[in-house]
């Protein structure tokens, strides 16, 4: 009678687990899972199997749709918002150096670092371009608005120095527009503004951090606010507002006018910024921010939170089990 019941046991046992859904180790980054939800977080879903940074781009075929562009095992994958796989654009053969892509304004083009090199990829021609090939170890790539040009950080050993470079994708002309120490100093955190300069923060050994601005115009290179930390920086077009993160406070500068928004939140911890296209809401890795009502939303991603270009919809990996919620930004 004993092995009778151990035996009804068993068969239930091994019925109940064919009946489940397989659902992944919640602690391998290797079952991350691409997520689309409301600008709010509300109705969530689970779209794709993905671990890796994914954005929003252009429906070549639907104007006025978007598609999801994956960067999965080494590969640029382009997604419908379903998860069907539309086109496996590119196999890299070595992994990129940040999950972050950095894209032209219409997103047809963006740009990358991997290894120490600075890599072009265009949407439309499906090609993909080398565009410094060089001995110095480049980094940290910005696409201008329209495309055709493009800043880095260069580190020179030979000569000790470190130096922010623009470049001119189509003629190659190039040169830095800043120079400093290789070993005391720190460039990084480039962004450009509209077309006419650029932004970026720099630090010389045991000091503040400057966020500098300069104007391709004058060639003048002005301070616009020292930090005791900062890292990332955001900027939004429409407003000509400059986002800058330093724990527990983000900094948003007006461009226009000498006006400072501070935003304070024991929640903020990771500076993988990025403002929506109409800069009413800002997220770092774990939240987005509503800057208008002060909402936050908690948002699970591990890598990056991307806004549709109507700002409905946010973008993001996470763990298959989690549920957004919403609260006040605290003080």
């Amino acid at each position: 009678m004993r092995t009778l019941i151990y035996m009804l046991i068993l068969i239930l046992s091994i019925l109940l687990l064919a009946s489940c859904e397989y659902e992944p180790e919640h602690n391998s980054p290797e079952y991350y899972w691409l997520a689309i939800s409301n600008i709010d977080g509300s109705e969530t879903r689970y779209i794709r199997e993905c671990y890796g940074g994914a954005y929003f781009v252009p429906d070549p075929e639907n104007p006025g749709q978007e598609l999801i562009l994956a960067n999965t095992n080494w590969q640029f994958t382009l997604l419908d918002t379903s998860g069907t796989v539309r086109d496996r654009l590119q196999e890299l053969d070595r992994g990129i150096d940040d999950a972050k892509l950095q894209f032209s304004e219409d997103r047809s083009k963006f740009v990358f670092a991997m290894e120490g090199d600075i890599y072009l990829y265009n949407l439309p021609m499906h090609s993909l371009t080398n565009i410094t090939d060089s001995d110095s170890w480049d980094y940290e790539p910005t696409l201008s608005p329209s495309g055709e040009q493009v800043l880095y950080v260069t580190n020179n050993s030979d000569q000790n120095t470190r130096q922010l470079i623009l470049r001119h994708i189509e003629s190659g002309e190039m040169g830095p527009i800043f120079e400093t120490d290789y070993q005391d100093c720190g460039i990084s955190d480039g962004v450009f503004v509209n077309e006419s300069g650029v932004c970026f923060t720099f630090r010389e050994y045991n000091s503040l951090t400057a966020v500098c601005k300069i104007d391709f115009q004058t060639g003048q290179c002005d301070t616009l606010r020292s930090f005791s930390s900062a890292g990332q920086l955001a900027y939004n077009d429409d407003r000509n507002e400059l986002a800058v993160w330093g724990y527990p406070l983000i900094t948003i500068i007006d461009l226009n006018a000498p006006h400072l928004t501070y935003l304070y939140d024991r929640y903020i911890s990771d500076s993988r910024m990025n403002l929506s296209r109409d800069g009413k809401y800002l997220s770092t890795q774990d939240n987005v921010y509503n800057l208008e009502t002060l909402d936050r939303y908690p948002v699970d991603s591990h890598s990056w939170i991307d806004f549709s270009r109507d700002g409905s919809h946010i973008l993001w990996n996470t763990e298959l089990d989690y549920y957004p919620r919403k609260s006040r930004i605290t003080e």
